[in-house]
């Protein structure tokens, strides 16, 4: 008789390390440390869930931006803007990005390899993203416009769908939790409006709870509990 297999829900607690690299967009090269929560069910070697991603930060530091048609275009429409000189004595505007970031994702993941310690899988995510990038001026706190390498303005919030694939590896440390390790590429298939290339590398380390497992075991323990204790009044009874 085929053995029967039996849905286990999860809940995973994510951290994605990727950068963001973009040479349209001089003033973004951005590692970045993304956050978010994932659940769903698995059930024997098939893996389904949804994830939500999300990510604010500031460049790690502020760039010095010496394009002529950059310079000229800030010049002459944000007058409060510090023009200064960078350490070559070029003229340049002190520029510090930042970026907003947020996208949900469905995930299919699939075990090709399992054993009493480890899982080894293969995980593919689709999903709908959102993004804002903004620049200011670094000495007077200024916003300015996101330029193109070309000096043209870019439009600053961008619609994008990303994919991703890669492997994973679930260290299991207990029947209840695991630590998931995972790396692998992203691609987006289709982006709407301009903003920093979202293609890339990522890693990823990843607490994964079952609380099912341990729903089983806390409901084994007292009825185990229960029957020692009933056991023990009966007999003082007798």
């Amino acid at each position: 008789m085929a053995k029967k297999h039996k849905n286990q829900f999860f809940l995973q607690i994510d951290r994605r390390r990727t950068a963001f690299n973009d040479q349209k967009v001089p003033q973004f090269n951005i590692p970045i440390l993304m956050n978010g929560l994932a659940t769903g069910i698995i059930r024997d070697r098939f893996k389904m869930g949804v994830g939500f991603y999300f990510v604010r930060v500031n460049a790690l530091k502020a760039e010095f931006i010496t394009d002529v048609n950059y310079i000229n275009n800030v010049k002459a429409d944000y007058p409060d803007a510090h023009l200064i000189t960078n350490p070559n004595n070029e003229p340049a505007y002190l520029v510090l990005p930042r970026l907003r970031l947020f996208y949900f994702t469905p995930s299919f993941e699939y075990t090709f390899y399992k054993s009493k310690y480890i899982n080894l899988n293969i995980p593919i995510e689709v999903g709908m993203g959102f993004s804002k990038t903004t620049a200011t001026d670094y000495l007077t706190d200024v916003s300015v416009p996101v330029y193109g390498s070309n000096g043209n303005v870019l439009r600053n919030r961008a619609y994008f769908f990303p994919a991703l694939t890669g492997m994973s590896a679930i260290l299991k440390i207990s029947p209840d939790v695991g630590l998931k390790i995972a790396g692998g590429y992203r691609k987006i298939l289709k982006q709407v409006g301009l903003s920093p290339n979202f293609d890339g590398f990522y890693y990823q380390v990843t607490l994964q709870l079952t609380p099912g497992n341990l729903k089983r075991k806390l409901a084994k323990d007292y009825l185990k509990y229960k029957k020692k204790k009933d056991a023990k009044e009966a007999k003082k009874k007798k």
